[in-house]
């Protein structure tokens, strides 16, 4: 569910309609179906990698609970006033990137879709992840996540219809309240997971 809200396929569809105006609609369900499967691939690499980039950097679990857990509040806090999460591109980004014809990757999905909230995101679940049938369900939770975004994706037009920008909006608010929640159940647990460290220097 928290890999559902964070990548907010509703919030995502304006931008991807904006995006692919000028495309025909089997070559916009092809750029969905591209950008869902690139960032599918990130999410799994950095549920597979996030253990090796901790020792590497030497970073605590708990760290990134609690430095996950602050941004995902602040990308909650957007989308409670209507804004779209995650990392913003510039229109000159766009314009470039459209012209190139490669914005099923960017900026759809890097970083409308796999964004610094869905990556941390899946980092710390995976992180808590204590077997391989736990890593396995994070990762497939991304996939049914991902699989989600590109169904409202590919059928964005009608679900624009359906909703309107104000409906858009207002799940957008809805899923930046569950966010804030998960974000700040995030910092608690890292609180949670540091505290006994932090008494025995006390």
């Amino acid at each position: 569910m928290g890999i559902f809200v964070i990548l907010d396929p509703f919030g995502a569809s304006s931008h991807f309609l904006a995006l692919t105006s000028h495309q025909k609609d089997m070559v916009k369900k092809d750029i969905a179906k591209k950008a869902c499967t690139v960032a599918f691939g990130i999410l799994v690499f950095f549920s597979l990698a996030g253990g090796a980039l901790f020792k590497y950097f030497g970073l605590t679990l708990a760290a990134l609970k609690i430095a996950g857990g602050v941004l995902l509040f602040t990308v909650a806090l957007n989308m409670l006033h209507g804004k779209r999460a995650g990392v913003r591109t510039t229109p000159e980004e766009e314009k470039e990137h459209e012209s190139l014809e490669d914005i099923a990757v960017i900026p759809m999905a890097i970083p409308l879709l796999s964004g610094p909230g869905t990556i941390t995101t899946v980092m710390v679940f995976a992180g808590e992840a204590h077997s391989l049938i736990n890593l396995g369900m994070v990762i497939l939770a991304s996939f049914l996540a991902l699989l989600i975004s590109y169904i409202i994706l590919s059928n964005s037009v009608y679900l624009l219809n359906i909703l309107k920008t104000t409906g858009i909006k207002i799940l957008t608010r809805i899923m930046g309240l569950i966010m804030s929640v998960i974000a700040v159940q995030f910092v608690i647990n890292g609180i949670i997971d540091i505290l006994p460290t932090l008494l025995k220097k006390i």
